[in-house]
């Protein structure tokens, strides 16, 4: 008996394989030096939002405070549902897994690895990379 659409047996074992790819892929980024923000250095958190009647988007930046570079973000795109309820549809960030990772309707247990977090550089281009993804989605261009 076979399934279609990715459910039953075949979609169990799809999921099994793609959670071993990304463990596997999580291992050789051990093998690259970590960058991590400097506890030396005092830094601030901010958080702005954008809105429309029928989208948000919100960005939570922590910045060093002498340089004003971004040290740690997240970008989250979200669509109103209904009276004063919001499904996120989107969230890059830096949170917790060394990596820029996406997470997609609101599933924070998944996430789909942008780029390995080695110097600051890439946390500071990829927040903007992040922002510009979140607009694309508000204005139906992603």
């Amino acid at each position: 008996m076979s399934t279609v659409g990715g459910n039953g047996k075949y979609g169990k074992q799809k999921q099994r394989q793609e959670d071993r790819d990304h463990k596997s892929a999580l291992a050789s980024l051990d093998r690259v030096e970590r960058w991590w923000p400097d506890p030396e250095i005092e830094t601030e958190e901010s958080v702005e939002t954008a809105y429309e009647d029928d989208w948000q988007i919100s960005q939570r930046t922590v910045v060093y405070k002498n340089t004003s570079q971004i040290v740690e973000f997240a970008v989250t795109f979200s669509r109103h549902t209904g009276d004063d309820e919001w499904a996120e549809v989107l969230c890059i960030d830096t949170c917790n897994h060394q990596s820029v990772h996406r997470h997609r309707d609101g599933n924070h247990s998944k996430l789909e690895d942008i780029e390995f977090i080695s110097d600051q550089d890439i946390v500071q281009n990829q927040y903007w990379e992040a922002v510009g993804e979140a607009y694309a989605l508000a204005y139906g261009e992603g």
